[in-house]
This record gives structure tokens, sequence and C-alpha cells, in this order.
């Protein structure tokens, strides 16, 4: 790879900010088909539930999906290379990548839930700021492995 590093690294987390508006707006615009079709029918403990717990939901499916695009990435960017160092490049932007896309969002997602953001939701900056950590390390794996297999 004689790329720049900070070109394959800007490319990767570009990438997966735009999957992180992506899966911000579709969690933003399932809440609000949520509140309109079903939250009419919930009485007070049950909407205390789904209000509680979607977001949590929507969280949960952006830390999962992080790793996974990391390692498509992995494995496109992992075609480009032939070096440990572009190997090691490739997981650093899957890492940083991975950050940005649960920060983002974690943004639209904040959005959802009781009180529209007016309030804290059930899980503060500094929780979301640890679980892009946490879901950035695993990226940083998956991007490892897969971009090795793909360099091969």
């Amino acid at each position: 790879m004689g790329e720049n590093p900070l070109n394959v690294v800007s490319r990767i987390t570009l990438a997966m900010f735009g999957v992180g508006v992506g899966i911000g707006l579709v969690a933003l615009f399932t809440w609000e088909w949520i509140e309109a079709l079903v939250m009419s029918d919930l009485g007070g403990e049950e909407r205390q539930v789904v209000e509680g717990y979607t977001p949590l939901a929507f969280l949960l499916i952006a830390s999962l999906s992080a790793p996974l695009v990391a390692g498509i990435v992995g494995i496109f960017e992992g075609l480009r290379t032939s070096t440990n160092r572009s190997v090691l490049i490739i997981g650093a932007g899957c890492l940083i990548g991975a950050t940005v896309l649960i920060v983002v969002a974690g943004l639209f997602i904040s959005q959802a839930g009781p009180g529209n953001g007016e309030e804290e939701g059930p899980v503060g900056a500094f929780d979301l700021i640890a679980l892009a950590g946490l879901s950035g390390i695993g990226s940083f794996l998956s991007g490892i492995v897969t971009s090795k297999f793909g360099s091969q």
C-alpha cells in the first residue's frame, strides 16, 4: 500500500460516519413510528418500558453493527494492501470509524425516547463514549483480521 495512511483512515472513518448517520436516522424514524402507532395503545407501565428500553435497543444495534462494518471495510481495504503496517493502519481506521459511528448514531438516538432529547435519556454522554470505545476495540480487531485475510 503506497497510499498515504491519512487517506486510508479518512476513507474508512467517512464510510463509517455515513453508516452511523443511516443507523441514527432509521432509529429516529422508527421511534417516531413507535410513538405514532404503538404508544397510544399502551398503559403507564408498558409505556415506561418501551420508552426506556427502545433507545437502548437502538444503541445495541449500532454497537453490534460497527464491527460488522469494520469487517467489510477490512476485506475491501485489505485487497489493496500487502504489508502488516497497512493492516494496522486499516485497523486504526476501523477503531476511529467505529467510535464515530456510535457517537453519531447515539446523537440521533438520544432524540428518541421520552422528552425527545429535552432530558438525558437512559444513556449519558460518558456512557455513550465508553460504548463507542468498546465497539471501537471490537472493530479494530475485526478490521485487522479481515484486512489480513483480504491481503492474501
